[in-house]
């Protein structure tokens, strides 16, 4: 019984895995995506969060990682990755193309920062 849930729940991973990257690759086509790190870019521990600008959820849990990377950040490496939502987010490409254009001027997380202010 266990094996078929594990075997399961493996499956659902590499769907959600295989869906994540489809999507980052559709929603934004034609924009120069970067890397955007926070924290040590040679911390043992990298934490990479897939967020999309509109989502509440993703607005709520920015705080908590500024938190842990001013307490943690020699150590940790934070990336942040655009997962537009977009059949339920129809402003979330426009805010991470807004936050790209930043981010060729030096000012990535200061706009990340803006746009989850003012979501």
């Amino acid at each position: 019984m266990w094996k078929y849930v594990l075997g399961g729940i493996i499956v659902l991973i590499g769907i959600s895995v295989w869906y994540a990257q489809h999507a980052s690759r559709a929603a934004n086509e034609g924009v120069e995506v970067t890397l955007h790190v926070k924290g040590n870019p040679d911390g043992p521990v990298t934490l990479v969060e897939y967020s999309d600008f509109e989502c509440p959820a993703c607005k709520q849990f920015a705080p908590y990682v500024d938190a842990l990377v001013s307490e943690h950040g020699d150590v940790i490496r934070f990336e942040y990755r655009h997962f537009p939502l977009v059949e339920i987010h129809q402003n979330a490409v426009a805010a991470g193309v807004a936050a790209e254009a930043a981010a060729q001027q030096g000012a990535f997380f200061q706009m990340h920062d803006k746009i989850f202010e003012n979501q």
